[in-house]
């Protein structure tokens, strides 16, 4: 909760509440402090500390219910070329399998003597 002391369920005197919920509102967005004050009913500054945390209090609980994936700026691009990143890699490997079996087989087909044969019979299928 707001007025909590940490680990300890007393309220802070009133003027600290008050400097630590002027201290959160001046820490807000100007489009923030225009909800909250209008969600006051009277602009926060005009009431009372404890006033003031029960409101916070509130929007915390309500919060709760919102979605909180999406952050503050500009909203996130989708990725669609994730897709065609995974075919490239798969074509890359392709490439890389075939220049690994052409060095194990040798460029006109011959065998190369493999020190892994684990590796030469099942990696190079």
């Amino acid at each position: 909760m707001l007025g909590e002391v940490q680990g300890d369920d007393k309220f802070l005197p009133t003027p600290q509440r008050w400097m630590q919920m002027q201290s959160f509102y001046e820490g807000l967005l100007d489009s923030e402090r225009m909800m909250v004050d209008a969600t006051s009913g009277e602009g926060l500054m005009n009431k009372t500390a404890d006033e003031a945390f029960t409101l916070f209090e509130s929007f915390s609980a309500n919060s709760e219910q919102w979605s909180h994936n999406k952050e503050r700026g500009a909203p996130m691009k989708a990725v669609v070329s994730e897709v065609s990143t995974n075919n490239e890699i798969a074509a890359k490997l392709d490439v890389m399998c075939s220049l690994l079996q052409q060095a194990v087989t040798g460029p006109l087909g011959n065998k190369v003597e493999v020190q892994d044969q684990y590796f030469a019979e099942h990696m190079l299928e």
